[in-house]
């Protein structure tokens, strides 16, 4: 399961093999007519049909939009004639009873939403990543010889990060959070199941850094190519340290705090 469509990196590593990490279309083909994993929900619906078709999900919310399709073949339709239920909304997911499953929830990543006020985007995922995680435990844990459940969060963490936008990083760990205690509450039930949390790097600009050069105050402390620490992207929330005293300064008032499991 994941926040990003089914064909990112990440999650494609477990179930398909291309020489190019952008090669999206060869990754749902494989995921569909190969791997075939018993259960997949995520984004990415126009990478399953083919270009011009119109899928469940508009560009935007706009009355007059067209899909954006882009694959070279109904991977969608194939799926379900091999006998895949295709879900695409929170109700479909819940009335999904067993595996195989194919749920599409976006056109690309499933945790953004066009902003209320009509200016860029919120994390607002259509269907929480908790929840996806907990469906997919429900079908797999059927199988007697057991299971293995990828689940990632992207688009709150990665994604954003990537553009510094510290202040929806907490949501992405918050869901993430939610996503871990449905599978650590599992596995505490079940008492053979393994549970690991893990990163594949860290992005965006949220540094610790020295104290700016007070001849030079646009400038980070250190340079990016200076110290393997710093991230070189040049954010909106640096937390910068002095060494000698230890003490912090820079930290924006408003950091958020919130408890994690």
């Amino acid at each position: 399961g994941a926040a990003s469509a089914l064909v990112a990196a990440a999650l494609a590593g477990f179930g398909a093999h291309v020489a190019d990490r952008d090669d999206a279309l060869e990754v749902g083909r494989q995921l569909v007519q190969e791997t075939r994993p018993d259960v997949m929900l995520g984004g990415g619906e126009d990478y399953f049909y083919p270009d011009g078709a119109a899928g469940v999900f508009p560009v935007d919310p706009a009355p007059e939009a067209k899909s954006m399709s882009v694959g070279t073949a109904n991977l969608a339709a194939e799926a379900e004639a091999a006998g895949r239920q295709i879900v695409s909304d929170a109700e479909g997911l819940a009335a999904a009873t067993a595996a195989p499953v194919l749920g599409l929830f976006a056109n690309e990543s499933l945790a953004f939403q066009p902003d209320p006020s009509g200016e860029g985007l919120e994390y607002a995922p259509i269907v929480p990543l908790a929840d996806l995680t907990a469906k997919a435990i429900e079908l797999l844990s059927r199988n007697p010889q057991g299971f293995v459940l990828v689940v990632e969060e992207d688009g709150g963490l990665d994604t954003v990060a990537h553009d510094n936008l510290g202040e929806i990083v907490p949501q992405g760990i918050a869901a993430l959070d939610a996503a871990v205690g449905v599978a650590v509450d599992y596995a505490a039930r079940d008492g053979e199941t393994l549970v690991i949390v893990t990163a594949d790097r860290e992005t965006g600009g949220l540094p610790i850094e020295a104290e700016d050069d007070p001849e030079e105050p646009a400038e980070s402390g250190v340079a990016a190519d200076e110290s393997p620490s710093i991230s070189g992207e040049d954010g909106p929330f640096p937390v910068a340290a002095t060494t000698a005293a230890s003490s912090w300064i820079g930290a924006p008032a408003t950091t958020p705090a919130f408890p994690c499991r």
